[in-house]
């Protein structure tokens, strides 16, 4: 990942332990629907699954990477997007922090703020869901912070 500042940033806390939280992440993660998230977790190196995104007649995929050392899911696609979904200890019990980076190449990084300058309350939406979703599943407080660590 080259040196570049996020796009966008969000944090939330999950009330329960790094590995109980990592394996519902990787669980929650649409794309790797079908796919052994036990292994997934517990793998001694980074995993990569390629997916359809949206129609699966379609040509257009999403790269994930599940990086278990890291505690760690990051998708690429489209011709921009890279978006790294971290856990992490925290006081709380689990920081989840979804970056946003724009990788678009040369002179058409400038088009991605233009074009998708309305995304960001979507972003932060989404990432709330998830991270709530994350503690119903385990029984437990979830909520977004403002800010990141």
């Amino acid at each position: 990942m080259p040196d570049r500042s996020p796009l966008w940033s969000v944090a939330g806390v999950v009330a329960a332990p790094v590995g109980s939280v990592w394996e519902a992440l990787v669980a929650s993660i649409p794309a790797l629907a079908g796919q052994d998230v036990r292994a997934l977790v517990h793998s001694t190196s980074p995993q990569v699954v390629d997916a359809a995104l949206g129609d699966p007649l379609s040509d257009a995929s999403i790269r994930v990477q599940v990086d278990p050392d890291r505690h760690c899911v990051t998708v690429e696609g489209q011709w921009w997007y890279r978006g790294e979904t971290s856990v992490e200890p925290d006081e709380r019990g689990s920081l989840v922090a979804h970056r946003v980076y724009n990788i678009a190449p040369g002179a058409s990084r400038w088009l991605v703020q233009f074009v998708h300058r309305q995304d960001e309350a979507g972003f932060r939406h989404t990432h709330e869901q998830l991270v709530r979703a994350i503690g119903r599943r385990l029984g437990c407080d979830a909520y977004p912070i403002d800010g990141e660590k």
